[in-house]
């Protein structure tokens, strides 16, 4: 799909359409998202599209690279949540819901989180309560391009992703530098 002409076109009027938001806008509050995912699949049948990135749960987005290898010890730890997917992300985004939800603040949530599943995470996830994306990981495979202005990123959990994109061109208007940065293990942006 990606080599198609068709993804092409809805690309490139999408990156025409983000620019010309950027240079109309006074503001910090031009948004734009475009979430790319190959999935290996591990859990689920991925013929069944609820079983298929991004893993959606009320309040919450996310796409996971990764597997957490505890997955159904944690639903039986955590019986109140209602399951909706065969996805081990999405234990993983009801964990780190509930934790915010009952006092903690992001931080402390992703970090106590981390401390409960086992195997690896690579994650973005979107907040219905927070303006901002958080990008996660707890292995160190997570890498990103942030433009000059602050007004796109990109993200990968492959640098060679990265660097295809910076080789085609495609990001030229960008004024990043080119800097692909890495997020360590058990960090987040």
């Amino acid at each position: 799909f990606v080599e198609s002409k068709k993804y092409k076109e809805i690309f490139n009027y999408s990156i025409k359409t983000y620019q010309e938001n950027c240079i109309k806008s006074s503001s910090n509050k031009v948004s734009f998202a475009a979430i790319g995912h190959s999935r290996l699949v591990t859990n689920g049948y991925q013929s069944e599209n609820i079983n298929n990135q991004p893993v959606i749960v009320p309040g919450l987005v996310a796409i996971h690279n990764g597997i957490i290898t505890n997955q159904k010890e944690l639903w039986k730890q955590n019986t109140n949540f209602a399951k909706s997917t065969d996805l081990d992300t999405e234990i993983v985004l009801r964990i780190l819901k509930n934790k915010i939800k009952n006092g903690f603040n992001l931080k402390g949530a992703l970090k106590e989180t981390y401390s409960e599943i086992q195997g690896t995470a690579s994650m973005a996830i979107f907040f219905d309560q927070f303006r901002n994306i958080l990008l996660t990981t707890n292995t160190g495979s997570l890498f990103y391009l942030i433009d000059s202005q602050k007004k796109l990123m990109i993200f990968a959990s492959e640098r060679f992703i990265l660097n295809k994109f910076i080789q085609s061109r495609c990001l030229s208007f960008l004024n990043c530098k080119n800097k692909i940065n890495q997020l360590n293990a058990y960090e987040a942006l």
